[in-house]
């Protein structure tokens, strides 16, 4: 069958599609005049870059927009402001006397198609003059400027207002379109510079191929005290507070925004989302710091916030006592809450199969008038284990990516239960009497030499037969909730919600039937950890481990790293109420345990009189902290890491210019605990 019987073949009962516009194709009169356009000019010969044209304006601006370009809708955002992919669009066109005197980010000009427009002309104009470099094959008379250091430790790379205009009138010319340099100055894509008294433009050279450009680019100096060709200084520092400082403050920022591939409204979108995260997280530890006793509980409205009555709560201290390790704890354990902890391991090869299933438990109850111990030993000697295999893929052993040892766990006997009836066991776990049957040993060291006691605690108690308060625990937890559906465990249904705060302010003790769990509350020790340390990374438990100075044996099997990971969780919340307030403490890893202020203890203030000596040394240690991870960095990413720090000021309470929320004395509610809907693809 040739080409013309199978075309006949596809189109003879539907001659309508022939005529269809995909909108693949460029229309022939602005294919023709791209064409035209490449034609008609010469590409210059690398290296062959001479003069250095006069930056004025040859005439006035054309304007080859048709009427109905210059009537067409704006597009607009949700706040009422421009798009950016209208920004080159608006119609105005720009004086002349402006752009004589401007420039414009060279980076930000050549993103034009595929930041500032969209649609069939962007990909067009984007084939024609950019995906195969045809920008840089222009001459550019290349300048180059350097910000206020605390915007931006690089400069930043100019290119004249002329000749992008220049360059705009041939697209304009080419694909009958209206574009022209934004006038707003907050947009940062045409930079007007004046004899002001502050640091002008530095003509670098002229460019006609990407690679002298780049040749180009790396002559500028590294910084301003090694650039010879300017004697001014930035201003916008101490030295310098006049209108004019700011006003080239500003224009930098805008610059500087503008050459980045994402626009100021989505980083400062994306910066408000991670601020509300981060915020998020710390308050999760505030109110692990309440449910654990270490930390009192503000009185809600609605009365009192814990089991036991308001009547019965201490009077919140004006000042928060140092935590002594010897002591029980200060305060009522928050809901009588129990911990449970699960960690799922599954074939490595095949991740829906699941072979083994850890979970451990704390109930508060059994800490009341028992000292924590140092590090929380005698607390965490508290924690029953169970570890369960699942029969059909009990001979599954990882070992490619991870070494796995399901024959290794470490506090007590493994249980072998069939797949059927796993869901069964995990969600007695959550029911009375909590794992209560399962022994807790309690090994004490006897002097001289001798041998030492054991103790196993068998009885069940009162309190581990009637509904409880739960807190869900785990390292990366959704993806544990996940696996756990797969098991067919009813209380992780994929439902989205949470059990709200209020229904769990008081448990119904009379009902003859079991209520289904609540599940007040859930933790991820990843999280937990970034805010004991202010890390911006997620870490490994083992890493955890390793900084909190708890040794993990046999990682990898679901039922030690359940143990661990609850282990963890109580050696964070012990360590972050230590700091709280205080100096930065020496842990026993690599990091350092950071405090998160309270308004029990104070924020930090300073004095007009002596604002230096009047800093705290939770201060004076955070500064140099800052200064050592910047200097761990790359000169690129200290911006993104200050931002960072910053944001840890803000969320930990310890930024004066940031006032706390009411959640951030005591971490709030309750938030019970999201049902994200599952992502199939995350088992493959």
């Amino acid at each position: 069958m040739d080409m013309s019987e199978r075309l006949s073949l596809l189109f003879a009962q539907d001659l309508s599609l022939l005529e269809k516009n995909t909108g693949l194709r460029v229309s022939n009169e602005t294919s023709n005049s791209a064409k035209g356009y490449q034609a008609g000019r010469e590409t210059p010969a690398e290296g062959n870059c001479t003069g250095r044209p006069a930056l004025n304006m040859a005439g006035p601006v054309s304007n080859n927009s048709t009427l109905a370009d210059q009537k067409r809708p704006r597009t607009k955002e949700e706040d009422g402001s421009l798009s950016q992919y209208a920004m080159f669009d608006t119609g105005v066109q720009p004086p002349p006397a402006l752009i004589a005197h401007a420039f414009c980010p060279a980076m930000a000009i050549a993103k034009l198609p595929y930041k500032y427009m969209r649609g069939e002309k962007s990909q067009a104009i984007g084939r024609c003059f950019f995906d195969q470099g045809q920008f840089w094959q222009r001459e550019w008379d290349l300048y180059y400027i350097f910000p206020p250091p605390d915007v931006s430790s690089r400069a930043i790379l100019l290119l004249s207002a002329v000749q992008v205009q220049q360059f705009l009138n041939e697209l304009n010319q080419a694909f009958q379109t209206n574009l022209s340099l934004p006038i707003d100055p907050e947009l940062g894509l045409l930079i007007p510079f004046e004899e002001d008294g502050t640091p002008s433009p530095q003509y670098l050279g002229q460019s006609c191929s990407r690679d002298i450009k780049d040749q180009l680019v790396a002559k500028i100096p590294e910084s301003l005290n090694e650039d010879s060709g300017s004697t001014e200084t930035v201003c916008g520092t101490s030295q310098d507070q006049s209108e004019s400082a700011k006003a080239f403050r500003a224009k930098m920022e805008a610059g500087y925004d503008a050459s980045k591939n994402k626009s100021k409204a989505t980083r400062e979108k994306k910066r408000n989302e991670k601020i509300d995260r981060h915020r998020e997280w710390t308050q999760s530890l505030r109110r692990a710091q309440c449910y654990m006793g270490l930390h009192p509980r503000r009185f809600s409205q609605a009365g009192g916030t814990n089991i036991s009555e308001a009547k019965n709560q201490p009077e919140i201290p004006v000042t928060l006592p140092m935590l002594q390790l010897t002591q029980p704890a200060p305060f009522p354990f928050a809901y009588d809450p129990i911990f449970v902890c699960i960690d799922i391991e599954s074939n490595e090869r095949r991740h829906r199969e699941i072979t083994e299933i850890g979970i451990s438990t704390l109930d508060t109850l059994d800490l009341v008038n028992v000292p924590p111990g140092k590090g929380g030993e005698n607390w965490i000697r508290w924690v029953r284990s169970r570890h369960i295999r699942i029969k059909e893929s009990a001979h599954i052993i990882n070992h490619t990516y991870v070494t796995g040892c399901p024959n290794r766990f470490e506090f007590g006997e493994s249980e072998f239960i069939s797949f059927r009836d796993v869901s069964k066991a995990v969600e007695g776990c959550f029911s009375p009497p909590y794992s209560a049957q399962v022994p807790v040993k309690f090994v004490e060291q006897a002097p001289n030499g001798e041998k030492a006691k054991v103790t196993i605690e068998t009885a069940i108690k009162e309190y581990k037969l009637r509904p409880r308060n739960i807190v869900l625990v785990g390292h990366g937890i959704q993806g544990d909730i996940d696996y756990l559906r797969i098991l067919g465990c009813n209380i992780f249904a994929d439902r989205d919600g949470s059990h709200p705060s209020r229904s769990f302010q008081r448990l119904p003790h009379d009902n003859f039937q079991a209520p289904p769990p609540r599940l007040i509350d859930c933790f991820d020790t990843a999280n937990m950890f970034q805010v004991l340390k202010r890390d911006t990374h997620h870490r490994a438990l083992d890493t955890i481990l390793n900084s909190l100075g708890i040794i993990g044996w046999n990682l990898h099997n679901a039922g030690n790293d359940a143990r661990y990971t609850l282990g963890a969780m109580v050696r964070i919340i012990l360590n972050s109420r230590l700091a709280l307030g205080g100096t930065p403490r020496n842990s026993d890893g690599d990091f350092l345990d950071w405090g998160m202020a309270s308004s029990t203890v104070g924020r930090e203030q300073t004095t007009a009189d002596d604002p230096v000596e009047s800093r705290s040394p939770h201060k004076v240690a955070w500064d140099a902290e800052v200064e050592r991870r910047v200097a761990e960095t790359v000169a690129d990413s200290e911006t993104r890491v200050r931002d960072e720090c910053k944001i840890w000021e803000i969320v930990t309470g310890w930024d004066s210019d940031y006032p706390p929320t009411v959640d951030d004395f005591d971490g709030g509610e309750p938030k019970g605990v999201i049902f994200q809907r599952q992502k199939q693809k995350q088992f493959k």
